[in-house]
């Protein structure tokens, strides 16, 4: 099974990236669903890691924010049911080893923190999820049209023919990357005029 970036071509990525995961696949060979969709992350994120690394860096920085809420939501949710047991004396530990100031509160105080803090985190993670979803389904929609576009304003710009039949992924992600920064460099100097 392909699992890497330079093992697909252009065309192949394209699929790919349009659901179509047997490209991944070498003739007569089989995977499962979640073997097939790990390397295609693993795949999808190499591209990205070269023509958008800002954008990397920001998908990882929403991944570290929810996994901290997911662990929030987690921690509050265990000081709940300890409040639920008449373990009041225990969730306070766990909110003072977490940061809180809980030990001037009274119960009915420390009820309404954790929940208070249980439901900013359920809050958190649906917010989070929802932009995900969205950046998700904004992606999915006409990844060949995108895809097309792009390649013709890099022939444009580097004016020469690009085969996405034979082109490795690898090296057009390495185009794509350096058309950016070329076009960063042309649009700082026509600001500076």
């Amino acid at each position: 099974m392909k699992s890497r970036l330079d093992q697909l071509t252009v065309s192949q990525f394209i699929d790919m990236a349009s659901g179509n995961t047997r490209v991944l696949l070498e003739r007569g060979e089989f995977a499962s669903p979640a073997n097939l969709a790990d390397a295609m992350r693993g795949i999808v994120f190499e591209f990205k890691e070269i023509c958008d690394a800002p954008g990397v860096k920001q998908y990882l920085m929403q991944i570290e924010r929810l996994t901290k809420a997911k662990i929030n939501r987690l921690l509050f949710t265990m000081c709940s049911n300890m409040i639920n047991l008449k373990a009041h004396a225990s969730a306070r530990e766990v909110l003072a080893a977490y940061g809180v100031k809980v030990h001037h509160m009274n119960d009915t105080r420390l009820e309404a923190e954790i929940a208070s803090r249980l439901e900013r985190a359920k809050a958190t993670i649906e917010k989070i999820e929802a932009e995900k979803n969205k950046c998700d389904k904004e992606e999915k929609t006409d990844i060949r049209k995108a895809f097309e576009a792009q390649t013709a304003a890099i022939m444009a710009h580097f004016k020469f023919q690009i085969d996405i039949n034979t082109m490795s992924a690898s090296l057009f992600a390495h185009l794509i990357a350096r058309y950016n920064t070329e076009m960063k460099a042309i649009l700082a100097a026509r600001k500076n005029r």
